[in-house]
């Protein structure tokens, strides 16, 4: 489910791994298998060091993988945009915000 979170920040994604918003699925909650999508997309970056770093090129992660996405969802990714696309996240948000009061 994290990758699907992930995901469900189309513009973030976009940006910070150099790939075309108009490649990333605009429903992450329905993927079977979201890791492999971050990986197909990353694998189709502008940069030279997303691709390197994301992808083995075997269908496995590469060797930045972890660093990469932990950079991402800690300084890059929009939980507001990204729980327009997600439901689960959007309820998940909320209950958090429930259980806070």
């Amino acid at each position: 489910m994290t990758e699907a979170w992930l995901l469900a920040d189309t513009v973030g994604f976009a940006e910070f791994f150099s790939i075309s918003q108009a490649k990333l699925t605009r429903n992450p909650e329905e993927l079977a298998h979201a890791k492999q999508e971050v990986l197909r997309v990353c694998a189709g970056s502008r940069k030279r060091h997303v691709r390197e770093g994301m992808t083995a090129g075997n269908g496995e992660v590469g060797p930045l993988y972890v660093s990469m996405i932990n950079e991402f969802a800690s300084e890059h990714w929009d939980v507001h945009r990204a729980m327009d696309q997600s439901p689960s996240l959007a309820r998940a948000v909320s209950r958090i915000a429930q259980i806070a009061q």
